[in-house]
């Protein structure tokens, strides 16, 4: 793990692991952040970058959301803290990761930098056919 990325565990029971394996990979969420099985079958690691942190947040707690994840069935570990996924909103969840992340995005927003569009040209840029490939429309794990 660098700079750029940060690790979300998903420990849950592993009919519940096969089946967000399963909505993460027909959604092809793939081009956001990595996601695979631990070794034990008990987990899930998704290998996620500062740049997309929003959107995974959302992803990431929609896949479990769906699949009742809930404090008495399952925890996340992310940068050595693990605790029950007990979130009641996505905003709560990405605040949590802000939080716990929020020194390692200001070292790396510090060192390496962050992706902008200029306020001024922002519509202009944004819709230009060179940038459109990188923006994808969100839609929910059916």
């Amino acid at each position: 793990m660098g700079m750029t990325d940060f690790y979300i565990v998903i420990f849950t029971d592993s009919q519940r692991c096969d089946q967000i394996y399963t909505d993460f990979i027909k959604a092809k969420y793939s081009n956001v952040f990595s996601l695979t099985k631990t070794r034990n079958q008990d987990g899930l690691e998704a290998e996620c970058i500062f740049d997309n942190l929003i959107i995974t947040a959302q992803i990431i707690y929609d896949l479990l959301n769906r699949n009742h994840c809930n404090a008495s069935n399952t925890k996340i570990e992310t940068f050595f803290n693990i605790l029950d996924f007990d979130f009641h909103s996505q905003s709560d969840f990405l605040n949590f990761l802000y939080n716990i992340h929020y020194n390692r995005i200001m070292d790396y927003y510090k060192n390496l930098g962050y992706f902008y569009f200029n306020k001024k040209s922002y519509h202009l840029n944004r819709n230009k056919r060179k940038y459109s490939k990188f923006f994808n429309k969100y839609t929910e794990p059916e």
